[in-house]
């Protein structure tokens, strides 16, 4: 049993319990002969019994130990007795999530001072063919240089896979790569789908739930069940950022949207490219990346979906609708959506025109002008069905131009054979 004043195997003094988890305790000890404080993470000694636990932890370690950033919480040492334990950099200062219960919302200055070093922490791991799994802001601590400035460190990379133990040399993996591994929160779709192969996109996505709290104090995927959580977390349903806090900049919103995108495929493709791209926020070139497509589809559904997850009042905001991302059978009900009024003017004047086009080439047998007018109507149809726009009887019309298009088209095409079979 440790408690203070125990020393682990002649080397490390125990101080004081810092905190504890499922699966291990975290104690603050100090070195016999160094006097340098350092944690120590034991496994919890029923779990150690477990090979599969204890192996899974061992392997943490492992990978830890051959990652070197100042952003990543190093690991120096580890213990066999009592239990196994990992010997730590201590990191004196809170959790990320400390921090926000104590700050509320971030500025942009703020967020890129935390955030951008994260986003190289994990992207080094990534390069080292390391994926966290489980990242969150209780795994974010914050320290402080000799200048008093917040230095944020990356940890516990106890549910990490390994993607290529041959570079690594870390022997077996340990991890079950089918399992739900991570905070239900902050997993991405892969992950509460319990796809086989997650990868650095995961990542991508819990990264971009953080920044979302970061920005607006509340979590992105929050809901009253487990079940109702995943389900947003699967479509991609979430409370628009620039509908929590007012004046979002355009860049940190679209950053986010970018990285909570339900297909992998349309997210960030490395941490670099994110921390790239959210570094111009603030800035007077700013370089909002692209929407994903299909992302921002919303019902006419007023109640928010996330709750706030600190205790801070909620900001003032207007009643808003729900943010799908990966859906496209629901559309925007409102003429007053700033994000996509845009989108529904055009789509809804090209059905007009396309429809317009198609009746007048059906009376004077014009092929081309059904050509054009099949074109303009399918186009208008895409901004429509993408899950991008709605405005009322419009798609409609651009359906019945489609639809009026390919006839004019057949009576042209055997108007023109019955011409030809005359003459």
């Amino acid at each position: 049993m440790i408690e203070p004043g125990t020393v682990l195997e002649g080397r490390y003094e125990v101080l004081r319990r810092i905190g504890e988890g499922a699966m291990a305790e975290v104690w603050e000890v100090r070195h016999v002969a160094l006097h340098s404080r350092a944690a120590v993470k034991v496994l919890n000694a029923d779990l150690a019994k477990d090979p599969d636990l204890r192996n899974r932890f061992l392997a943490e370690g492992r990978i830890q130990a051959q990652l070197r950033h100042p952003n990543i919480v190093a690991v120096t040492d580890v213990i066999t007795r009592p239990a196994p334990g990992l010997v730590m950099e201590y990191v004196e200062g809170l959790t990320l999530s400390d921090h926000l219960e104590h700050t509320g919302p971030l500025d942009v200055k703020q967020v890129k001072s935390l955030f951008m070093p994260v986003l190289a922490a994990v992207h080094e791991a990534h390069r080292a063919g390391i994926v966290h799994r489980d990242l969150k802001p209780e795994n974010i601590l914050l320290g402080r240089d000799a200048a008093n400035q917040l230095i944020p460190k990356v940890a516990d990379f106890g549910v990490a896979k390994v993607l290529d133990e041959a570079a690594l040399k870390t022997g077996k993996r340990k991890t079950r790569v089918a399992s739900r591994m991570g905070t239900l929160v902050y997993m991405s779709p892969e992950q509460v789908k319990g796809k086989e192969e997650v990868g650095t996109a995961s990542d991508i996505f819990s990264l971009g739930a953080i920044l979302y709290e970061l920005v607006t104090g509340r979590m992105a995927f929050d809901n009253e069940t487990d079940f109702d959580t995943m389900s947003s977390i699967v479509s991609g349903e979430y409370e628009p950022p620039e509908r929590v806090v007012g004046a979002l900049d355009p860049v940190v919103g679209a950053c986010i949207r970018k990285a909570l995108a339900v297909s992998a495929e349309e997210r960030f493709p490395s941490c670099q490219a994110f921390a790239q791209t959210l570094r111009t926020a603030g800035t007077s070139k700013p370089k909002p990346p692209p929407r994903p497509d299909r992302s921002y589809a919303v019902t006419g559904k007023p109640e928010p979906i996330g709750k706030p997850s600190r205790k801070m009042p909620p900001p003032e905001r207007r009643p808003t609708p729900r943010v799908r991302t990966g859906d496209t059978s629901s559309f925007i009900d409102s003429e007053d959506d700033v994000v996509n009024k845009v989108l529904a003017v055009k789509a809804s004047n090209m059905a007009v025109s396309s429809f317009v086009v198609s009746l007048v080439s059906f009376f004077f047998c014009c092929g081309f002008g059904h050509v054009a007018s099949l074109l303009m109507a399918n186009h208008a149809k895409t901004l429509f069905t993408q899950g991008e726009v709605y405005s009322g009887h419009n798609r409609g019309l651009a359906d019945a131009a489609v639809a009026l298009s390919w006839i004019g088209m057949f009576l042209a095409v055997a108007y023109t054979a019955l011409l030809c079979m005359g003459s």
